[in-house]
């Protein structure tokens, strides 16, 4: 009894010659190429272009996380960078802090020695050598112009402390530029006053200079107030 073959038999030209021994179909060596070339070799390109695209899948995932890795280091590098910028702008800050009130108070020691320094370098007909005549006006402006200085780094302190954490926008900034603008506008006022009383170059540029630091900071302090506004809202969003 003949044999079913494994495969269609459209695909060979198979023929009935003879009957052999056991009853197989004779099947010569052109039947097999055709059956060969017609079922075997579609699955063997499929399957190396399956293989091929396979390969393909896991370079780009292994790209991927080389990519995702070296962007990890980078934001982690970024972030520790500025952390360390952060860190050492305040360790200044607090450095002036110190030192200033230092400066602050031996203003009373210290300011009749400055000033017959500049006398004796500059002359008698300097500007400076009428703060001998109004000494202690002198050192009572010095020393509330400094008052207010420290306190304008005090401030800023504070604010450095929420830039470290990395939680700039509260309102706490936001008084504490408020704050700011009006110390350098009362800096800006005892050295015009000064000025009636005895004129010196130096006091007129320090209160141009804290004139357009008060009015920077007021206007700085209005746009941190609404960008905290738009972040609390936003967080209540979510």
């Amino acid at each position: 009894m003949a044999t079913q073959l494994p495969f269609r038999r459209s695909t060979f030209n198979t023929t009935r010659p003879k009957r052999s021994g056991q009853g197989d179909y004779q099947i010569n060596s052109v039947n097999l190429r055709s059956y060969l070339d017609l079922e075997i070799a579609p699955f063997i390109f499929d399957f190396m272009h399956f293989e091929k695209y396979l390969l393909f899948y896991n370079k780009f995932i292994l790209q991927f996380k080389k990519n995702h890795v070296i962007n990890k280091i980078y934001k982690y590098l970024e972030d520790t960078m500025n952390n360390k910028l952060n860190i050492f702008v305040k360790t200044i800050l607090d450095l002036c802090f110190y030192f200033g009130l230092l400066a602050v108070a031996s203003v009373p020691f210290t300011l009749r020695f400055a000033v017959q320094m500049t006398v004796n370098a500059l002359g008698d007909s300097t500007e400076y050598a009428a703060i001998a005549d109004h000494f202690w006006y002198a050192v009572v402006s010095i020393m509330a112009v400094g008052v207010f200085t420290l306190l304008i780094l005090y401030e800023l302190r504070k604010m450095m402390k929420t830039v470290i954490e990395d939680n700039c926008f509260v309102e706490a900034n936001v008084k504490s530029l408020y704050h700011m603008g009006t110390y350098a506008f009362v800096i800006t006022g005892i050295k015009t006053l000064r000025c009636f009383v005895y004129f010196t170059p130096a006091a007129m540029v320090i209160a141009g200079v804290f004139l357009f630091a008060g009015l920077f900071s007021k206007v700085l302090a209005r746009v941190f107030d609404r960008a905290v506004s738009y972040k609390q809202e936003n967080d209540l969003t979510i």
